[in-house]
């Protein structure tokens, strides 16, 4: 009997791990699923909790537009560290295990963006315009037009939301950008406004620079 259920409990922790596993991989490919291909720095550490990539050089985009059959090429800028204040303050969280960033640019060209708009809106034109993800924009109660706070390591700044998308599930914060490469934890931009990465518990207000700024 003991055996039996050393067995069954074994199978079902594998096959939750399989389907988390199968579900992560799935969302961290989401916000480029729009791309027949993708260009990645090689690995530069990989452990449990995370993988480290290094830089993409952004000479890299122009070189690629002039591959013969590529119709577009755009830089991706990711984000892990920068959250959406509640009214009351109050960072606005979504429950569950994601691969997604909580941040992202948002791509300019059409055939690229992955993002579905709901209601009325549209997509950010100036620098200080961001879209959110239409569980963020509920939980953090703001429409479309409304101030919305977005907190960093050592900045807090608002800004108008233009539009809300619809994601699968509610975790990305996309942000115009322009010119960047890509890295899970750090960013390199030819946009004078660059920043550092940002850690949960330094959290603090001021006029200090913004990430989608």
């Amino acid at each position: 009997m003991a055996v039996a259920l050393g067995v069954g409990y074994l199978a079902g922790s594998l096959s939750l791990l399989q389907r988390v596993g199968a579900g992560l991989a799935a969302q961290a490919g989401e916000g480029t699923e729009r791309a027949d291909l993708v260009v990645e720095g090689p690995i530069a550490d990989d452990n449990a909790l995370q993988q480290l990539r290094r830089l993409v050089p952004d000479s890299l985009v122009t070189m690629i537009e002039t591959v013969p059959g590529v119709a577009s090429a755009e830089p991706r800028l990711e984000y892990s560290s920068a959250l959406i204040l509640g009214p009351n303050g109050t960072p606005v969280v979504n429950l569950g295990l994601t691969e997604r960033p909580l941040g992202a640019n948002f791509p300019e060209d059409p055939l690229l963006n992955p993002y579905r708009f709901v209601g009325a809106g549209a997509a950010p034109t100036a620098a200080d315009e961001v879209v959110i993800d239409a569980t963020s924009a509920r939980a953090a109660r703001v429409k479309v037009g409304d101030a919305v706070t977005i907190a960093a390591k050592s900045a807090r700044r608002s800004s108008p939301s233009p539009a809300s998308s619809r994601l699968p599930t509610a975790t990305s914060l996309p942000a115009r950008r322009s010119r960047c490469s890509r890295h899970p934890r750090r960013e390199s931009c030819s946009n004078p406004a660059k920043t550092t990465t940002p850690s949960p518990s330094g959290w603090r207000p001021g006029p200090t620079r913004t990430p989608f700024g």
